[in-house]
């Protein structure tokens, strides 16, 4: 059985106005969400560079420096045994 609903014109401009300021609503937290978030990122930012220099990088490109590798002289070979 099928049920016929009939909404009225204002009913229908009612929800319509009610969906628009939901969405308002939530581009204005999406905002305020990508702003707290970018200050978050902001913080970590400063307190990783602060944490760098205080082991001793210089700046903050001296953990992309290349240091020689050192040469592990004794290598250990295993071969197969009984």
């Amino acid at each position: 059985m099928l049920f016929n609903i009939t909404v009225s014109q204002e009913e229908l401009e009612a929800c319509r106005a009610a969906q628009r300021d939901m969405l308002e609503a939530l581009k204005a937290r999406k905002a305020a969400l990508e702003d707290a978030l970018k200050q978050r990122t902001d913080q970590l930012k400063a307190l990783c560079l602060k944490e760098a220099v205080s082991d001793g990088y210089d700046s903050v490109h001296d953990h992309t420096k290349e240091y020689p590798r050192t040469v592990n002289t004794q290598t250990l070979y295993i071969f197969g045994g009984s």
